[in-house]
């Protein structure tokens, strides 16, 4: 909590790749759908917020995050649209995996399940809170996110595939569904700005492998920058490489 805390104000300018993926995670939805109830877990500033809210019609609002400031930076951001469509929102800050789902017409998330500890039984959850024909909208990452940290250092994030996605909506009995995925290559001047890039949209802890310590001394950093340049240093730039991950489902109610 405390790294999105301290850098949720960096956050919008950096995160451009999920503002990105945030829109178009919305353009799932048909335009002017109206739903009664909308729960998004991990809403962060809110780039998925406001690009639902420009879309769709909702009477009801709930907004989860693990960080204060990006849960109240993200009811600012959508201020106006509450108070022009007259939609009630309600706030929840706290771990998403241990605070009360409410039932839903619409559950969503963008960039944020990466974080959930136990992803699939999560969805569950969520699944069992949707009401009857409503949706299920979230976007992760996929197995080649930062791969280039990966090569280097051994270790990170471990990533569900797209099939096990796909394979855990159906056996779940979710109809509609609707999977997309590519990779998006960022450049950037050195190394060193990679890492910052990272650390002002929250990932503060590398995935480090033995070869680095988990708290690392200027020397090691210098190591680490250098060994990545030397690996990825193309003619455009120093890449790194993200793949989201976009779903979309429905809990037909003749299925359930």
């Amino acid at each position: 909590m405390l790294a999105f805390d301290r850098y949720a104000t960096t956050y919008n300018s950096e995160a451009l790749l999920q503002k990105q993926v945030a829109k178009r995670l919305a353009t799932l939805l048909e335009p002017n759908t109206y739903y009664s109830t909308m729960y998004e877990f991990g809403c962060g500033t809110g780039f998925l917020t406001e690009a639902l809210l420009k879309r769709i019609h909702v009477n009801e609002i709930v907004l989860n995050d693990l960080s204060p400031r990006m849960l109240n930076q993200a009811v600012n951001t959508i201020n106006r649209i509450l108070e022009q469509q007259r939609i009630a929102c309600k706030t929840h800050q706290g771990d998403a995996e241990q605070i009360p789902i409410p039932q839903s017409d619409l559950i969503v998330s963008a960039s944020a399940l990466q974080w959930i500890k136990h992803p699939f039984d999560f969805l569950q959850r969520c699944i069992q809170q949707l009401k009857p024909n409503g949706t299920l909208l979230f976007s992760t990452f996929g197995k080649k996110n930062l791969w280039q940290l990966r090569k280097l250092t051994g270790m990170g994030l471990e990533y569900p595939s797209i099939d096990a996605y796909r394979s855990f909506l159906a056996e779940e009995h979710l109809t509609s569904i609707h999977i997309e995925s590519w990779q998006q290559t960022l450049y950037f001047p050195s190394a060193k700005h990679i890492l910052l890039h990272l650390k002002r949209t929250g990932v503060t802890v590398l995935p480090l492998s033995h070869k680095y310590h988990t708290t690392l001394s200027p020397k090691e950093i210098e190591k680490l920058t250098n060994d990545y340049e030397n690996l990825f240093r193309t003619s455009r730039g120093v890449a790194i490489t993200y793949q989201p991950i976009l779903c979309y489902a429905t809990k037909d109610v003749t299925l359930h």
